[in-house]
């Protein structure tokens, strides 16, 4: 019976091996498929930036937050277009429209507004910021295509300072909705 069992066992390890390394092989994807996927998810997420900050230009209450997405329409334009000439040299042609879940996030974010809104807008900011970081030094250090990675690095420390700024505006919007928040001086005449 022990015999059995460890056989049973041996046999379970070899398949669950065995599966791991199908699945390896299956989501293992050449360089240039890569390259393309990464193009794909750049390109919908420059769109994706510039419909939300175009959004938050007309919904936003804080004058920080419209700045921050006039900079975000300005710098994800810019990108956006950079990455449309490499595409072409590359003979790919880029994603006309932002996919599905970027949508459902639009429409999610156009119900609201005021603070609301703002509070919402910059904290997609923040985590859609982290996860094009990772995505750009993967590109910039795994990349195949020489442009692509040019791109990839040229772009990094433009993104990292972005989830920066908004990681300022969030801390800036908390501190106002604490009791007594605001500017510095209506606290200080406060506590006189």
């Amino acid at each position: 019976n022990t015999n059995n069992q460890n056989t049973t066992q041996q046999n379970n390890r070899n398949n669950t091996n065995r599966q791991n390394n199908q699945m390896m092989m299956m989501t293992k994807l050449t360089a240039e498929e890569m390259d393309r996927k990464f193009m794909m998810e750049a390109a919908m997420g420059n769109m994706a930036e510039i419909q939300l900050a175009q959004l938050a230009m007309r919904k936003a209450s804080d004058a920080d937050v419209k700045n921050f997405a006039q900079m975000m329409i300005d710098h994800h334009t810019d990108a956006q277009n950079n990455l449309r000439q490499i595409a072409q040299r590359m003979g790919m042609t880029l994603p006309a429209d932002v996919g599905p879940n970027h949508k459902a996030v639009m429409d999610g974010l156009n119900d609201m507004s005021g603070m609301n809104f703002d509070m919402a807008y910059i904290k997609l900011q923040m985590s859609d910021h982290a996860a094009m970081a990772d995505m750009y030094k993967m590109q910039g250090k795994s990349g195949r295509d020489r442009d692509l990675k040019d791109y990839a690095r040229r772009t990094l420390p433009v993104v990292e300072n972005h989830w920066q700024m908004t990681k300022s505006i969030d801390n800036k919007m908390h501190r106002m909705m604490m009791p007594g928040g605001g500017n510095m001086n209506t606290n200080m005449r406060n506590n006189r």
